[in-house]
């Protein structure tokens, strides 16, 4: 804006990207760096810019029927009007205010090497990006914090690694042309600080150039095939495991040592241990694992709803069954519905004692042999009395 009214303007270039200096596809024939690029999954890019793809959920019906686009959620309440979040900030970018996300999931043709989001900072704050991956098995999150102004690619797989040894899972299915397809379950890019996030495109690499199709069914209905090996794509399931997604990430799943009581932490092979876990009603169940990290199903668990101190708590009985001795490590964690667990887990000790032989009874032959042999002993033992008796009354006689 020309604040001076002299007709100058002052410029201020952040920064420069330049796609694809070696080329691309055909055009890159430098096998060396062709090589590089797919050893670091970054060969063949293609992208999507976000805002564009922006739906309203009053797109969506609870048929099964899927709309080419992004889910924009503010916060987690019902209204998701896009008109409102698209009119401010530059034509390309999207921005993410505190408790602001985007959902999708990622429809492919070829499975790609990698899927990134490109994110900066707006403003002086320093937010944190949220990435949940939820899927049927459960949901997983990690964070990055964005603390540049200038756009820069986050791997979705590199992040869900890092923090919480998952990834994309892609699942086959068959498309109404008959073309196979892989789905990658919902992903939602939220913020949950109070700084600004600008995020602009998805990128995707995959191992070879010119491979894929695509069903297009947002072409009026008709269903035409696209040379488009990716695209985004939403239904109500995604819809609904993306709000579950916002509201797990803001959950009280967490559990203190405090909150755990063993009713009897030294038990005899064979025993139970009884636990009594004190949680907070966004608790859905408890996850138990042993120390390999191998999930545990208890032998019995429950839970009641109380108030305690005017607040509504639940309180969870759990019995875990033994079998040998030895000394044993559980860890237990909070679980939302959607199967995100609290980030810390709370590990209790226990020891299991060896059972004390008892001595078997003996059977009959058994009984019938020790009484025959108490028998004999008992003859000999008299039989031998009985000669000393005459020994000494012949001694006598003599003497």
């Amino acid at each position: 804006m020309d604040m001076q009214k002299d007709g100058a303007y002052d410029f201020y270039l952040d920064a420069i990207r330049v796609y694809n200096p070696a080329g691309v596809g055909d055009t890159l024939t430098n096998p060396t760096i062709s090589y590089t690029y797919t050893q670091d999954k970054e060969a063949n890019p293609d992208y999507i810019e976000l805002r564009d793809m922006l739906i309203g959920t009053n797109k969506l019906t609870n048929d099964g029927s899927s709309a080419e686009g992004v889910i924009f959620i503010d916060g987690i309440s019902e209204n998701d009007d896009v008109s409102k979040y698209t009119a401010g900030g530059p034509n390309n970018e999207l921005y993410l205010l505190k408790d602001q996300a985007v959902a999708f999931e990622i429809w492919a043709s070829v499975i790609p090497d990698d899927v990134q989001i490109s994110a900066k900072a707006v403003g002086n704050e320093t937010p944190e990006m949220f990435v949940s991956y939820a899927t049927t098995a459960g949901t997983y999150t990690a964070s990055a914090t964005i603390s540049t102004s200038t756009d820069l690619y986050y791997s979705i797989d590199t992040l869900l690694r890092a923090q919480n040894e998952g990834q994309l899972n892609w699942t086959p299915v068959t498309g109404a042309d008959g073309n196979t397809y892989y789905t990658s379950g919902t992903v939602v890019i939220q913020n949950l600080t109070d700084g600004i996030i600008s995020i602009t495109n998805l990128k995707w690499t995959f191992p070879s150039a010119g491979i894929g199709y695509y069903e297009n069914l947002a072409n009026g209905g008709v269903q035409t095939i696209e040379d488009e090996p990716l695209m985004l794509m939403s239904n109500y399931s995604t819809f609904a495991m993306a709000r579950s997604s916002l509201r797990a990430v803001n959950a009280d799943l967490e559990i203190t040592e405090d909150d755990i009581v063993i009713e009897n932490d030294t038990v005899t092979a064979g025993e139970s241990i009884s636990i009594k876990v004190t949680t907070s009603t966004d608790v859905e169940t408890l996850v138990i694992r042993d120390e390999n990290g191998n999930v545990i199903t208890p032998e019995t668990i429950e839970s009641f709803t109380e108030t305690i101190d005017d607040e509504d708590v639940k309180q969870w009985y759990v019995t875990l069954e033994t079998s040998e001795a030895g000394t044993y490590s559980f860890s237990i964690t909070g679980a939302y519905e959607n199967g995100y667990e609290a980030s810390e887990a709370v590990v209790i000790t226990v020891t299991v004692n060896g059972i004390v032989a008892d001595t078997e009874p003996e059977d009959d032959e058994q009984q019938n042999e020790s009484s025959l042999l108490d028998t004999i002993t008992g003859f000999f033992a008299r039989l031998a009395d009985f000669f000393k008796k005459i020994i000494a009354f012949i001694t006598n006689i003599l003497s």
